[in-house]
């Protein structure tokens, strides 16, 4: 931990850096301000770390609630045998997730991302509203669609409130 505070010192931006050393054990360390995401899961036989919890609760059969964040500015400290600690090693900033890639790129079977993109939907019921008035026209003469995939869960959030 004390190496990786002295080398930590100048980074930034979003980043979750994971190393393995050549003695055996390893870290990985999040930013500060939480920008990249990064969950962990531990037990007596093995830890694992992921950019998404659905992932290692998939792979590994575990509830949701066993399956955690790694702190912003912490570090997921493993040691050769197996113990392992968090360990702070930058004091965190503001939180500034990066919408991107927990929204776009998170899968829809997470429950909280599932109801996150419905959400996105629903709010942009209003503002289509206000951009088709501005032109003249009426939600009965447009057509919608959603491209990427991902956005199917927006899109049904709009949907649902625009009934």
């Amino acid at each position: 931990a004390r190496i990786l505070r002295r080398a930590a010192t100048d980074w930034d931006g979003g980043y979750c850096i994971a190393g393995l050393l050549g003695h055996g054990d390893a870290f990985v360390l999040r930013d500060p301000s939480g920008i990249r995401p990064a969950f962990y899961y531990a037990d007596d036989e093995i830890i694992v770390v992921a950019s998404e919890a659905p992932l290692i609760q998939s792979v590994f059969t575990v509830r949701s609630e066993n399956v955690h964040p790694i702190p912003p500015g912490q570090a997921l400290c493993i040691k050769r045998s197996g113990t392992w600690s968090l360990e702070r090693i930058l004091e965190p900033l503001a939180f500034k997730q990066c919408s991107f890639e927990r929204i776009y790129f998170s899968r829809g079977n997470d429950a909280q991302i599932y109801r996150e993109r419905e959400q996105l939907g629903r709010l942009l019921l209003k503002p289509l509203l206000k951009t088709l008035e501005k032109l003249d026209r009426s939600l009965a003469d447009t057509v919608l669609s959603f491209i990427p995939n991902t956005s199917e869960l927006a899109f049904n959030g709009l949907a649902k409130e625009a009934q």
